[in-house]
């Protein structure tokens, strides 16, 4: 009879994780790029860095709706701050930065919202994030920019949704109805 070999465990205990391990990176990449939303930041067009300001859409940076609960926000980053530093938005809201860098590489980094995107000179990169529980969600550089790198911030205000119109007491006269309601019943019977 012959001994059984440890020689074949050994193979097996070095084959077994070689293939395991790439199958179990790949799925965790399938799951992140489908499930989870996480994709590589595409290159959504160029502009001249040293014309950021005259040049669409960055020559009016801010907040504008495009629709109900959605907005853009036209963001550039430059040395030490971004313009605008600042974003109000009603909870609730869907976000769309559009966003680009005048003049070195710099990072846009707002942690509870799911966004980081690298902002490069001239190239627009655009990212969306939904904003449901109302406050302050900071943004901030996190690529290093120079010296006062660590002062390029500011924030997006989420402030509770706004109550809807007919949720909201009749003000004035009218409020009561009763005498509304009497003279048009009237009107109505002629």
């Amino acid at each position: 009879m012959r001994a059984p070999s440890t020689i074949y465990l050994y193979e097996l205990a070095w084959i077994l994780p070689s293939v395991a391990i790439p199958v179990g990176i790949l799925a965790a990449l399938v799951v992140t790029a489908f499930g989870a939303g996480i994709h590589l930041p595409a290159d959504h067009g160029r502009v001249d860095p040293t014309k950021v300001a005259q040049t669409a859409p960055f020559d009016k940076p801010g907040l504008l709706e495009v629709g109900p609960g959605r907005y853009e926000v036209r963001l550039t980053g430059q040395i030490w701050s971004f313009t605008p530093n600042q974003v109000r938005i009603p909870a609730g809201s869907e976000v769309t930065f559009v966003a680009t860098s005048r003049d070195v590489v710099h990072g846009f980094f707002i942690p509870r919202a799911n966004v980081n995107v690298m902002l490069l000179p001239g190239q627009v990169a655009r990212v969306t994030a939904r904003f449901d529980q109302p406050g302050e969600y900071p943004y901030f550089c996190h690529e290093y920019c120079g010296i006062a790198h660590h002062v390029m911030w500011g924030k997006v205000i989420v402030d509770p949704a706004p109550e809807f119109p007919r949720a909201r007491p009749p003000e004035g006269p009218s409020s009561h109805g009763d005498e509304d309601e009497g003279e048009g019943a009237e009107d109505k019977d002629k």
